[in-house]
């Protein structure tokens, strides 16, 4: 983990951007065998326990780290995914492309909808020959994110010397906002 926090720094990926999200330890055993040498006690009423022919024995532990990390230069993503791999990576999952600050790109996304609606409203007044009061009601749907990016990544394989940098089409993410403007005419 080490060896991958410090090519991350040297990818110039910033501190607050890489974040452990599970730490787990635990140990592994390995089962040796030993030799079973059976003892039989004749006196009735004894009892002896069947011979065992392995026993357990610790031979280490093992540790995961989860860790995410945020990289906001997409132009150097498949290098840093490569460079994860080449400095000991073992799992790359769980790739997602999302937005900094949702709450701006929906609320861009709203104006924009209303601004539509607006002037959808104005051109129907003009053709029907009626004025626009006041709105008598409003309401508004679909403020969620439309991923419209390609999926399939070009990983290299494990081991292979100079294998090339990992491919990400990145795409593009869309907000979609619908409203509805009820007005009162005359």
């Amino acid at each position: 983990m080490k060896k991958i926090s410090t090519f991350l720094t040297e990818a110039k990926v910033a501190g607050n951007d890489i974040k452990t999200t599970a730490y787990d330890l635990y140990p592994k055993y390995d089962y040796v065998r030993t030799p079973c040498v059976a003892s039989y006690t004749i006196d009735v009423g004894s009892y002896v326990p069947p011979c065992s022919d392995s026993k357990q024995v610790l031979a280490g532990y093992t540790v995961t780290q989860s860790v995410d990390v945020k990289i906001r230069d997409l132009d150097n993503a498949g290098t840093i995914l490569s460079g994860l791999a080449d400095n000991g990576a073992t799992n790359l999952s769980g790739l997602n492309f999302t937005i900094e600050k949702p709450d701006e790109m929906q609320a861009a996304a709203r104006k924009a909808a209303i601004e539509k609606a607006q002037a959808k409203a104005d051109e129907l007044a003009k053709d029907l020959g009626v004025k626009l009061v006041r709105i008598v009601s409003y309401n508004e749907g679909g403020m969620y994110p439309v991923y419209n990016y390609a999926r399939d990544t070009k990983m290299m394989a494990m081991g292979a010397e100079s294998a090339p940098t990992a491919t990400i089409p990145v795409g593009q993410n869309k907000y979609t906002t619908n409203v509805t403007i009820t007005y009162e005419i005359r």
